[in-house]
């Protein structure tokens, strides 16, 4: 699985160039920052099934003590099979977070993070609903998600893109230069018009439903993994009941802890001992299966 840092792409040629690393690369997942917090954009959309198909956008608060925080954002979207990134599904928000406790801290960082005009905005709301307040939330960091990705995803292995996700400026352009690249590897849903009045719909969906708060077993083994100074602490000795959303987190840990996997010693402000980083690279295999 490939760790690749992007910038927010600006011209069609940087989603042109993208669509060929997604293919050509294997790349999962592109990283990013949202201010001071390290931001990772999952590329694969995750298969899912369930009693009522939903569109699902995860977003994981993964301890991570290299960073100023001591935190990052992982993002992943999930698709019931057969559907593409443009669909009437009704659309689902899940906040996957390592204690009840974190949910202020995700604020703080995140207002601080955008700044500007919405840090104002959100501080005048302090009073208002915590589901509209996470809403607002959700909507800021897919913004940076789509200027990160270009609206591209890879959907059993072909790269499909969402309308109205890319440039405005380019529009069609955009499209036009990336099926020429990609050939029959990158498909389109529907005419533009029609994918605008679905993305229409989505959005209107998604104000319908309120986001979901999830304290995520993972998440917590992790955090109390990184607060324990113990080297002879095993997380992988912690019992943890596997929730539908079990896959969905190693995938996750494992994009955000890629680069310390992969070293010989992480660094001592990474907090990790022995027995932390054989269960994070325990993680990484079972992400590859």
């Amino acid at each position: 699985m490939k760790w690749l840092a992007d910038k927010a792409l600006a011209t069609a040629q940087d989603v042109k160039d993208l669509a060929a690393r997604l293919i050509s690369d294997g790349t999962g997942f592109l990283r990013s920052t949202i201010g001071s917090l390290p931001f990772v954009s999952g590329t694969r959309v995750i298969q899912i099934a369930g009693d009522i198909p939903a569109d699902e956008t995860h977003y994981f608060l993964v301890p991570l003590r290299t960073a100023p925080d001591g935190y990052a954002l992982s993002i992943q979207r999930a698709l019931p099979p057969g559907h593409g990134l443009v669909n009437d599904l009704p659309k689902v928000r899940i906040f996957h977070l390592p204690s009840t406790a974190a949910r202020e801290r995700l604020e703080q960082i995140l207002t601080a993070g955008f700044g500007g005009k919405f840090r104002e905005e959100l501080a005048a709301e302090i009073h208002s609903d915590l589901a509209d307040r996470i809403d607002r939330i959700a909507t800021e960091i897919d913004k940076q998600s789509e200027r990160v990705t270009g609206g591209l995803l890879i959907i059993g292995g072909v790269v499909a893109i969402a309308a109205k996700a890319l440039l405005p400026s380019v529009g069609s352009k955009v499209t036009g230069e990336a099926m020429k690249f990609v050939s029959e590897k990158l498909r389109i849903s529907a005419r533009r018009g029609a994918e605008e009045q679905a993305e229409e719909k989505a959005a209107a969906e998604v104000k319908k439903l309120q986001p979901v708060i999830h304290v995520n077993p993972l998440l917590t083994t992790l955090e109390a993994a990184l607060a324990n100074e113990d080297p002879a602490h095993d997380p992988a000795a912690q019992t943890v009941e596997p929730d539908r959303f079990h896959t969905h987190t190693i995938r996750a840990i494992v994009q955000t802890y890629a680069d310390l996997i992969a070293t010989d010693e992480a660094p001592a402000a990474a907090c990790l001992h022995g027995y932390d980083i054989g269960w994070l690279r325990a993680l990484s295999r079972q992400d590859a299966k």
